[in-house]
């Protein structure tokens, strides 16, 4: 009997807890592996049996939803009502907005009905991903390319009306809500003898500088959104491409397992391209006290390698990086909302106002003791600096070309069909071997390494039996030609 009702609770456990029956799909040991036992438990902590959010996290989502939903109603009134978060004269210009821009401010309705109705199986299909490329498929698909296109579409004009309605978000109810709430020490020092709901409007209206996040913002979007002329698709492709291959780097340099792709279908990678050390960097020398100095010292030297040069070129300096890299005026905006932020940070926690419910590690003293911000934008600078103009002693270098700029190859070849195609891909590949025999001195894969100089050294065993049995061929005739003269 007691058998029977021990099986029967855990089928219901089962049931009650699908996260519970989830197995993570990647290579056991692998970094995704571990990534997807972690989700796992963050689905068991915050999702219900049928995948909704748990108590509280439900209800504030509802009531966000709820709020935000009012702006892409149908319903006048609805349209017309008080809003919670926004207060009146921001929720009509983002009313107006979404009747004007192509529904752009139905991005908040949408963000928190997607994280109530489709968070949970995003989550379950990133832990079902057999390989690191299909996790990276899901994110891709599902998160970054919607959030790309809404981006390069909707955020400026959504800035837009930020800027003209922000003095009137004190008219939001949330304020009092928070105040009354009891969540929040509402006489604390840093509120400086103000209520705390005038001490927060003001803060969100006037003491944040919106003007230059509007300015950083601005030039983001320029880079991200702008056409990649090397390589096809926007500039965001581009640096997703690059973040996937520099989490290849990233498992390679510290030892941690890849799961990766199996079968046809699979992506290539560049980085197969080239020998394995020049995707590898040896943070363990620092040992466990890594600084941000010792990981652009490491990047630095491997960037100035010969036979890594290509990878790096295609990688990390695209036309894409080459125009965020030279823009100035996004490099400047960005310190400036850090600095910004920085002072605001430091003012507000010095008086003890956050103690209660900030963690320890986010005070000011504490990121002073494990790094000065004045360090961290030294670095940023030097960065860029070595990206802009990347230099090196033995003579490497690299080409920084915008994208407005990038000129590619032109194909003799292109328009060009059947017997005319034909003929031009001969020339063209006569004129190669002209060009290889001309410029050809000693050893033909001087320079190579890894994939590449095993591919050229095997061809080169090929010719040179072909060689020789031309030669000898050549030498039997002779012979026999020989002997017929005698």
């Amino acid at each position: 009997m007691l058998k029977k009702v021990l099986s029967l609770v855990c089928v219901l456990a089962l049931v009650v807890s699908p996260a519970s029956a989830l197995k993570a799909k990647g290579k056991k040991g692998s970094y995704l592996f571990e990534l997807q036992e972690e989700m796992i438990e963050m689905l068991e902590e915050y999702f219900t049996s049928s995948g909704s959010l748990v108590m509280p996290y439900a209800v504030g989502v509802n009531m966000a939803e709820t709020d935000f939903c009012k702006i892409t109603s149908e319903s006048a009134s609805q349209r017309e009502s008080k809003s919670l978060f926004f207060g009146q004269q921001c929720k009509d210009s983002f009313v107006d907005l979404y009747d004007e821009e192509g529904q752009c401010s139905g991005v908040f309705c949408n963000v928190v009905t997607m994280v109530k109705d489709e968070a949970y199986d995003v989550i379950v299909e990133i832990i079902e991903a057999a390989s690191d490329d299909d996790a990276f498929g899901v994110m891709k698909d599902r998160l970054f390319v919607p959030a790309m296109d809404w981006m390069c579409r909707c955020s400026m004009p959504l800035m837009d009306k930020w800027m003209e309605c922000k003095d009137g978000i004190g008219e939001a109810g949330i304020f009092d809500m928070l105040q009354i709430s009891g969540g929040f020490d509402t006489t604390a020092d840093y509120l400086g003898g103000e209520s705390f709901k005038d001490f927060w409007v003001d803060m969100i209206a006037n003491r944040i500088n919106w003007d230059n996040i509007e300015r950083m913002m601005e030039r983001v979007v320029e880079n991200m959104c702008e056409d990649d002329t090397q390589f096809g698709g926007k500039c965001y492709d581009y640096y997703w491409n690059a973040v996937t291959n520099m989490y290849q780097w990233f498992l390679k340099s510290t030892g941690n397992t890849p799961s990766p792709c199996k079968g046809k279908k699979c992506p290539e990678s560049i980085t197969a391209d080239y020998d394995d050390s020049c995707s590898m960097f040896d943070f363990e020398q620092f040992g466990d006290d890594v600084t941000f100095a010792d990981v652009e010292e490491a990047v630095e030297d491997k960037f100035c390698v010969d036979e890594c040069s290509g990878l790096y070129q295609h990688v990390l300096l695209g036309c894409c990086s080459a125009t965020m890299i030279q823009d100035t005026e996004l490099s400047d905006s960005v310190m400036d909302v850090a600095e910004d932020f920085n002072e605001l940070w430091e003012e507000v926690y010095s008086e003890g106002g956050t103690a209660d419910y900030m963690p320890a590690s986010a005070s000011p003293a504490y990121m002073e003791e494990s790094m000065e911000f004045d360090d961290i934008v030294g670095y940023f600078q030097d960065s860029l600096d070595m990206l802009r103009n990347p230099t090196c002693e033995n003579g490497v270098e690299y080409s920084v070309v915008p994208c407005d700029e990038y000129v590619a190859e032109s194909d003799p070849c292109e328009g060009l069909s059947g017997k005319k195609l034909k003929k031009c891909e001969k020339d063209q590949e006569s004129e190669m071997e002209d060009m290889d025999m001309g410029a050809r001195v000693g050893d033909p894969c001087e320079g190579l390494s890894g994939k590449k100089l095993k591919k050229c050294e095997k061809e080169q065993k090929k010719n040179d039996k072909k060689g020789k049995g031309k030669d000898k061929g050549k030498k039997g005739k002779k012979n026999k030609g020989d002997r017929e003269q005698m």
